[in-house]
């Protein structure tokens, strides 16, 4: 009978045991429970965190396409129309400019009389274009550029009917004396800005070693250009 009772007593312990045992083994793992939780409770926020900044990115993102679109409607067909009607301007610019030249290097006569000016000054013209190109026509008008300074050379713009006499004037120029007295085509304010972009590169050019260049006229558009070595 005793024997009984230590065995039942002995097998209430193991079993006391065993329990407390599972307890610890429970604590233990709802501890663990407890510390995943709260990992995933941060990386659930660090998710959170991260959709709330992609969420703005994409609602600036979104905001700086509408302003673009709104700024693209207001200005791009304006900006076309201006481009356009610029072309047909200088274009047609260009085409009355055709029919001039300039000249520089005529003496301007000391006289308060106007007339008396322009009729040295278209004297003066027409004995130049002569020596240029002999069948040349006489211009239909010439205008001194510039307020009239009585100490001054101001230049002369001279008028043809026809595009076809500056054009042969320009031609034969080398034939004008003295040497003093130059003749051009009468730009328009990009021509003349590219003219002396070109020019620019030309001396760039030159000062890093290319001495066989030179600025030719090309169907009337001025290009860089090899020069052509003379024949002894």
């Amino acid at each position: 009978m005793a024997k009984t009772q230590a065995d039942y007593f002995n097998k209430i312990s193991q079993d006391v045991s065993s329990i407390k045992e599972e307890i610890s083994l429970i604590k233990a793992t709802t501890s663990n429970l407890s510390i995943e939780q709260n990992k995933l409770k941060l990386q659930i926020a660090d998710i959170s965190d991260f959709k709330n900044n992609i969420d703005k990115k994409i609602a600036t993102l979104e905001h700086k396409i509408e302003s673009l679109k709104i700024t693209n409607d207001e200005h791009l067909q304006p900006r076309k129309s201006f481009c356009y009607e610029d072309f047909i301007r200088e274009t047609h610019e260009r085409q009355q400019r055709e029919k001039n030249l300039i000249i520089r290097g005529i003496n301007e006569i000391h006289s308060t009389n106007l007339e008396v000016r322009r009729k040295h000054d278209f004297e003066e013209v027409k004995n130049i274009i002569k020596m240029a190109n002999s069948d040349s026509v006489d211009p239909i008008k010439i205008i001194r550029l510039g307020n009239y300074k009585p100490n001054s050379h101001r230049p002369i713009k001279v008028i043809f009917e026809a595009n076809e006499t500056p054009k042969a004037i320009l031609r034969n120029k080398k034939n004008i004396k003295p040497e003093s007295i130059k003749i051009y085509s009468d730009e328009t304010p990009q021509q003349k800005h590219y003219r002396e972009k070109l020019q620019e590169e030309l001396r760039r050019r030159q000062n890093n070693g290319e001495a066989d260049i030179t600025i030719k006229y090309i169907r009337g558009i001025p290009k860089i250009t090899k020069t052509q070595p003379k024949n002894y």
